[in-house]
């Protein structure tokens, strides 16, 4: 008994000393006329928001230029913009005035979006504003749901960085950066995931300046025009930046990017992850795309339109292009490998073998038909299999003569060789009505074997009738030397053996 009530004693005293963490409160607020400062506002209940609380606004007013400045840096677990009516903008303002004063709002939760909201930087004020929230929910319980970045002038002075993910819950809800200076990223949405795309032609996403960054680009279902666009009426670049690090996961996003044709859009991929970019309907920015790292795969069912757009695509070093799609660029743009940068079509993990197409777009005269251009050092890689099975890449439209093997690029392989197969990796088709450019007798000239030959040394042979009467590449393997050496003499020795054993037999 007395062991009992020391051990209640020491619990008791254990409970004084550490009291149990208190419960996070929920606040609401009804917002008036005008903007309220965030440390002066009426809560409900009373007091000042703090670490742990959760901040609901229920304002139903339609005002667009009403909300908070936030004085001073702020720590709340969930902060809601909740609401089923009424189309105000509710909008945060960083308060204060002095030069390089930043305010920080982090939201150490989840940041929920039923209604618009925006973030902005107050008028001439040299003060940043940075939200830094765990995930960020846009839900469009009212229709036209907007969470909207922007700013007053062309300095950045607002930073918005989600180290979770950003989802997209229907198809009404975008999310906008609205004006931002050029080249700077200020945006980070983390895994970017669009549970249903949108109807009709708004965008999901909206760069008008500046860099969005996301680690990952998903959606459930095929996107329609515009998921991922920029708007008229601007002239910053724009920059979408797919940055995996050092993750190796795999997402595929079945939604279109585009621009407005002016080329300020530009796409690029690095880390070490796979994007897959899978639009039915192709993608239309100008801008060009760039892989730094990882795979970028251009993925489509519908090979008249191009998965990665119609500006320039760029492969630097310990970049791979990859996919079962078509690349059809214009205005004489194509596509460079860089040394250390790889065409891997399967590299994108989708199973089976697959087709890269890789074409000029029809109709463009007196500008370079130019395809390819991989330089010294890159490289291609092939899946392939012991029945002729295997990867392919498929030159269109009036491609016979434009693709450049500057130097010795390197061809690996995966799979099981066969000494009995032909293997046509590089098809050739004029397509269009120009006459195709005069076929380069010495095109396989550079290529030589890479990685995966084992034992075997490849020979690549060009046959200009070995496809649709334009051309192919193909790839034949014998032994190597010393192979067929080590073989010969195994057989020599075995056959020395039998003998040397029959005579015994007979003595």
């Amino acid at each position: 008994m007395k062991h009992t009530n020391l051990i209640a004693s020491i619990i008791g005293v254990l409970a004084f000393a550490h009291p149990a963490p208190l419960r996070a409160t929920d606040y609401s607020t009804v917002i008036g006329g005008g903007v309220v400062t965030w440390t002066n506002a009426s809560w409900t209940p009373s007091g000042i928001p703090g670490v742990g609380d959760n901040i609901t606004d229920i304002s139903s007013d339609s005002a667009t230029q009403r909300g908070f400045y936030l004085n001073g840096d702020h720590e709340v677990k969930n902060l809601t913009r909740a609401g089923n009516s009424g189309m105000g903008t509710l909008q945060i303002f960083n308060y204060s005035s002095a030069t390089n004063t930043t305010q920080t709002l982090t939201i150490t939760d989840t940041l929920t979006v039923q209604r618009n909201l925006g973030f902005r930087s107050q008028n001439n004020t040299q003060g940043r504003l940075v939200i830094d929230a765990k995930d960020i929910i846009i839900d469009s319980t009212n229709v036209g749901t907007t969470l909207t970045i922007s700013e007053s002038t062309n300095y950045p002075r607002v930073t918005l960085d989600v180290s979770g993910s950003t989802t997209f819950k229907n198809g009404n809800s975008r999310f906008v950066m609205e004006r931002y200076a050029t080249s700077e990223t200020i945006v980070n949405l983390g895994n970017v995931f669009f549970e249903n795309t949108l109807s009709g032609g708004s965008p999901g996403l909206e760069i008008n300046a500046g860099t969005l960054k996301a680690t990952s680009l998903s959606s459930s279902t095929n996107g329609s025009v515009g998921v991922i666009r920029t708007a008229s009426g601007y002239t910053n670049v724009a920059k979408l930046l797919i940055d995996g690090g050092s993750g190796t996961n795999t997402t595929a996003f079945k939604a279109i990017i585009s621009d407005y044709g002016d080329g300020r859009l530009t796409v690029e991929k690095t880390g070490n992850t796979i994007q897959i970019l899978n639009s039915t309907n192709g993608s239309s920015y100008r801008g060009g795309t760039i892989i730094s790292g990882g795979v970028l795969a251009a993925h489509s069912t519908n090979v008249g339109s191009s998965s990665l757009g119609y500006g320039a695509v760029t492969v630097k070093t310990n970049g791979t292009l990859a996919g079962s799609g078509a690349i059809i660029l214009k205005d004489g743009n194509y596509t460079t490998v860089e040394a250390g940068g790889a065409i891997a079509p399967s590299a994108h993990g989708e199973g089976g073998f697959s087709s890269l197409r890789m074409n000029n777009y029809m109709n463009y005269t007196n500008v370079s038909h130019q395809l390819l251009d991989m330089e010294g050092g890159s490289s291609f890689t092939f899946k392939l299999d012991g029945s002729g099975n295997n990867d392919k890449i498929l030159f269109g439209f009036y491609a016979a003569g434009d693709v450049v093997f500057g130097g010795d690029i390197a061809v690996n392989i995966t799979g099981t060789l066969s000494t009995n197969v032909v293997y046509q990796l590089f098809h050739f088709s004029s397509g269009g009505i120009e006459s195709p450019s005069p076929i380069n007798s010495g095109i396989t000239n550079g290529l030589i074997g890479g990685t995966g030959f084992g034992g075997y040394i490849p020979t690549f042979h060009y046959d200009e009738a070995g496809y649709g009467g334009t051309g192919v590449i193909s790839m034949t393997v014998i032994p190597e030397p010393t192979t067929t050496l080590l073989l010969m003499a195994s057989l020599l020795g075995t056959l020395a053996a039998w003998q040397q054993n029959l005579r015994k037999k007979r003595q």
